[in-house]
């Protein structure tokens, strides 16, 4: 009688491992499918390569160690599509508004897993939409906007001369000569160069 329920449950417990070996497989080869989706739109959709590649990291994270290699491949292809994303939307003519939230989301996603290449690559795309940016304002002459996107992007670097200068001509189109004299610009740059400065500083000089 034991032996008959010793065999019962070394059959029930073999059937159990069958199955969840199966169900592993399966979850498995979900992953595979996604990831293989987003390979697939790496070269014409660069928004479905990147949801496909998101999706992979979750369904990783769900399935556990056996997709473990599928979610590290995902993390190091994600964060060049996010800048090829936002390249784009410059290379694109997109609106200032669209390029700089593209900025902003691969300089978040190159915090979450990029490398160090990877972060100073978006920081650089940052600092062009922040000037572009301020850019767009200043033609406008919406000097105000135009201060707080030059100021964000000296945040992000605070010795982008191009950015110094476009904030002193800000400063003279609204005939702000206390600005101009005080401590918001380096010292180290002369205050004489502020009194005549060019449009061309509007350039992409320093990029």
């Amino acid at each position: 009688m034991e032996i008959k329920i010793t065999k019962s449950l070394t059959a029930v417990i073999f059937a159990s491992a069958l199955i969840l070996t199966n169900i592993n497989a399966q979850e498995r080869n979900d992953v595979i499918k996604v990831y293989n989706e987003g390979a697939k739109s790496m070269q014409t959709d660069i928004p479905a390569a990147i949801k496909a590649f998101e999706s992979v990291v979750t369904l990783s994270d769900q399935v556990g160690e056996s997709a473990n290699d599928l979610r590290e491949k995902a993390i190091k292809v994600l964060p060049g599509l996010y800048l090829k994303s936002a390249n784009n939307a410059v290379k694109e003519n997109k609106s200032v508004s669209e390029i700089v939230q593209a900025a902003k989301v691969a300089v978040a996603a190159t915090d979450k897993y990029g490398t160090a290449t990877h972060k100073e690559t978006a920081k650089r795309l940052m600092v062009q939409a922040y000037n572009t940016m301020g850019t767009s304002y200043f033609t406008n002459k919406d000097y105000e906007n135009a201060l707080l996107a030059f100021d964000s992007l000296l945040i992000i670097n605070p010795d982008y001369t191009n950015a110094i200068y476009n904030k002193a001509l800000v400063y003279r189109s609204q005939d702000n000569s206390a600005a101009l004299a005080g401590d918001d610009l380096p010292i180290s740059l002369p205050r004489s160069d502020f009194m005549v400065l060019p449009c061309y500083w509007f350039s992409q000089k320093n990029m």
